[in-house]
């Protein structure tokens, strides 16, 4: 990262460059900005994991909260359990 992609537009502008994996975004509302990252894929494949780390230039580490984690859906029909990575 540098001056040229310092900012949460810029950072999901180059993460959605980078690939087709997950599509990155910025979200808006009372609290201030956020970066969102969401996988392409649902289902457990769609889990995310964030490694490494960001820092503000006043070396305050920037964290990573996953708000949801991809599961599959789970169901039985006529008592026979059945586990599907999508709903369709």
């Amino acid at each position: 990262m540098d001056s040229t992609n310092n900012t949460l537009t810029k950072i999901a502008a180059a993460i959605n460059q980078q690939t087709s994996a997950v599509q990155a975004s910025v979200i808006n509302d009372a609290n201030g900005a956020r970066l969102a990252v969401v996988s392409s894929n649902s289902g457990t494949p769609g889990n995310l994991a964030v490694t490494g780390s960001l820092h503000l230039p006043d070396t305050t580490q920037i964290s990573f909260h996953q708000a949801v984690a991809g599961l599959n859906a789970v169901l039985t029909v006529d008592g026979v359990p059945i586990s599907s990575t999508s709903i369709l």
